[in-house]
């Protein structure tokens, strides 16, 4: 599962390295990627609930390995604890990555996605991972953050 805003194709390029142990199988949330034009979500609740139907009909009785990263962390998250109440099968390997553990999240004053444009451009920035043409083309921004 990818960060916030990502696209899932971002893992195609773990295909070969990862060939010869796993077959790498990305899933593009609504909205993003090849579902670009796909109606996002209403709830964080929908997102996991697609994201369990998904993983299920893609593995099977297969065992499996999950990884999510920023974001993907918090799904990937509620996938698992969704599919362990309805007795579904879970993963072997869970690979968690670019996020706190939920027990020690730390609280900002003022949520990232409230704070002013240019605020929120420093903030994401600082954090890395997003190249600086995002910011210096409106259009670019407009479909990376405000959708």
């Amino acid at each position: 599962m990818p960060y916030a805003g990502g696209s899932a194709s971002i893992y195609l390029r773990w295909r070969v390295p990862l060939a010869d142990i796993a077959e790498v199988i990305p899933i593009e949330l609504a909205g993003r990627g090849r579902r670009l034009k796909d109606p996002y979500y209403n709830s964080f609740d929908e997102t996991v609930q697609e994201v369990c139907k998904t993983i299920l009909s893609q593995v099977g009785s297969e065992p499996y390995a999950l990884f999510g990263h920023s974001m993907g962390c918090m799904i990937v998250y509620e996938v698992i604890h969704r599919l362990l109440a309805k007795g579904s099968s879970t993963p072997v390997v869970t690979f968690l990555s670019g996020r706190s553990a939920p027990h020690r999240r730390k609280e900002r004053e003022t949520p990232i996605h409230l704070l002013p444009d240019d605020e929120f451009r420093d903030v994401i920035m600082d954090l890395g991972g997003t190249p600086v043409t995002v910011f210096e083309h409106k259009e670019m921004y407009d479909i990376s953050f405000l959708y």
